[in-house]
This record gives structure tokens, sequence and C-alpha cells, in this order.
């Protein structure tokens, strides 16, 4: 739940600051690179999702096995981990905490690598004008201990993985699908 209120937010900041981060002249290039890189963050994980699925699901079940060198999975999904790590990337560099860095990015990795759909539910939310009920995310409730859209996260993921496999397809090797 909290990802995809995390991401909802998100939108909704990017909906109703990003053209005025972008024209403001006093606010210093840094930083509005830096704020809409930060705001950027959760709609990389929905492209990252998007990518993911076309590259290693609809893809390989539609073109089979494409040809060697053409893919464009592989880069693709490497410039949106590039973008995805680029926060902490710049923030372990500008606290001297450099090789401190994998082990953050790793940890971030995990973390928001299991909450792709939720996120990416969050984004296209934030991307709807319709008005969304506030609901506490430490509130506690009735749901089974592992809900249903875990359940769903964990065979995407295992299709993301076996589908490629099977047709062997070079996408499995896309830095992406870890």
């Amino acid at each position: 739940k909290r990802a995809r209120k995390w991401a909802l937010g998100c939108m909704q900041v990017i909906r109703a600051r990003s053209r005025e981060v972008l024209t403001r002249p006093s606010l210093p290039l840094a930083y509005r690179l830096g704020l809409l890189e930060f705001m950027g963050f959760y709609p990389a994980q929905a492209l990252l999702l998007i990518a993911l699925v076309t590259g290693h699901l609809v893809l390989p079940a539609l073109a089979g096995n494409p040809a060697p060198g053409l893919s464009w999975v592989p880069i693709a999904g490497g410039l949106i981990l590039a973008a995805l790590f680029a926060p902490t990337l710049a923030w372990s560099v500008r606290e001297g905490r450099l090789k401190e860095w994998p082990l953050l990015a790793w940890s971030c990795a995990l973390v928001y690598g299991g909450s792709l759909i939720p996120t990416a539910r969050g984004v296209l939310d934030g991307l709807s004008k319709r008005e969304r009920p506030w609901i506490p995310t430490n509130v506690a409730t009735s749901n089974p201990n592992l809900p249903v859209t875990a359940w769903a996260e964990m065979l995407l993921g295992i299709a993301l993985m076996a589908i490629p496999w099977l047709y062997n397809s070079p996408a499995v090797t896309s830095p992406a699908s870890y």
C-alpha cells in the first residue's frame, strides 16, 4: 500500500509543480534537474515494468528469438536502471560515501523491485484527475498475511525470467531483469 501511495503523491507533485520547476529562472539548474530526477523516480519504475513486460513477455511470444545484437531491451533496461539509481549515487558522491553505495543500491533494488506493480498503479492513479479517498497505511486490517497482489507479483517475476529463458531470448541477460 505504501509504495502505491508514495507513487500517487509523487505523480500529484509532478502534475502540480513540474512546469514551475522547469521554467523558474531563479531556481538554479542543478536544483531543477535534481528535483525532476527525484520526481521521475516512480514514473521510471513504471517504465521499467512496461519495458520488462514488453521485452520479456510480449516480444518473445510474438517474434520468437530476436537477431543477436538487435535487442533494445538490455539498453533500455540499463538506462532505466541508471535513472533509478542516479539519486542514490549522486547522494553518495556528494556525501563522500561512494564505497558504501553498492550496498545502498542493492538494498534499494530489493525494496523497490518488490513493489513494481503497486508503484505502477500509483503512477497511473496519479496521472488520473479522479479524486482518491485517503486511507492510512498503518491501520491494522483483516487482510491475509500475503495479499493476492503479492502472489500476482511473484508470478509476474517468474514469467519475466521463464518465458525469455524458454525462448532462449537475449532479454534474459538484461540488467533490468534482476
